[in-house]
């Protein structure tokens, strides 16, 4: 394990939590429309427009994303959960929130350079972490 894994891991997941929020608003959505479909007369359109509906939300791999999702949690919440609470913050927000470290920087009231060596320290602990577990 590298700190390039570790931070591709974190993006990965980012993008992930990204998508399955997008892809839950979506299916919130198709499954009113379903519902104000399924309120109107029932012809042979309304009932097409509501199988077409079904089909796009069986399209949506939302349980694959999911899935994706927790694997990547679970392989790194033992890591996050040995750094104190400070480290482990700037690192969700930094590579899983992608927030700006100067952002991070004027919440914990240090500068952006100061919370981009911070995260590279907190990095490298988390690849000696890694590494001890292999």
């Amino acid at each position: 394990m590298n700190i390039k894994e570790i931070k591709t891991d974190l993006r990965q997941l980012k993008k992930t939590i990204h998508i399955i929020d997008a892809l839950t608003e979506s299916k919130a959505r198709y499954l009113k429309r379903i519902e104000v479909l399924s309120s109107f007369a029932q012809t042979e359109k309304i009932k097409e427009q509501i199988e077409t509906t079904k089909k796009v939300m069986s399209l949506m791999k939302l349980d694959e994303y999911i899935k994706e999702a927790n694997e990547i949690e679970a392989k790194y919440a033992k890591a996050l959960n040995m750094l104190d609470s400070t480290e482990r913050a700037i690192i969700i927000e930094a590579f899983i929130n992608g927030k700006p470290y100067w952002k991070i920087g004027n919440d914990f009231g240090y500068g952006e350079d100061s919370i981009r060596k911070k995260a590279d320290k907190i990095l490298r602990k988390m690849v000696l972490y890694f590494n001890k577990q292999l």
